[in-house]
């Protein structure tokens, strides 16, 4: 699972999380403890302008991976590929 967030003028980093499935349970202790809560509190009063801005950078993101050369196809380059990519962003 991938998870990243956006305000205003503001982005999260991008977080990969490994292996598993995405549970009820899991999802608590992976990424709403670890990652949400902290960017909330840092968030508190940001309006985003589009209802759901993050549909558009996913877009974004998607084709800047794909259009690398090598492409990359295995889960660790896939993912080291996201990484570089969201912060290559502006």
């Amino acid at each position: 699972m991938v998870w990243l967030g956006v305000s205003i003028d503001d982005r999260s980093d991008l977080h990969v999380i490994d292996r598993g499935t995405m549970t009820t349970q899991r999802y608590p202790d992976k990424v709403l403890d670890p990652i949400v809560r902290p960017l909330l509190r840092l968030w508190t009063g940001h309006q985003s302008l589009d209802l759901n801005p993050i549909e558009n950078l996913w877009d974004i993101l998607y084709g800047s991976v794909q259009s690398l050369h090598p492409h990359p196809h295995e889960f660790l380059t896939v993912r080291q590929a996201l990484v570089e990519e969201w912060q290559a962003l502006p």
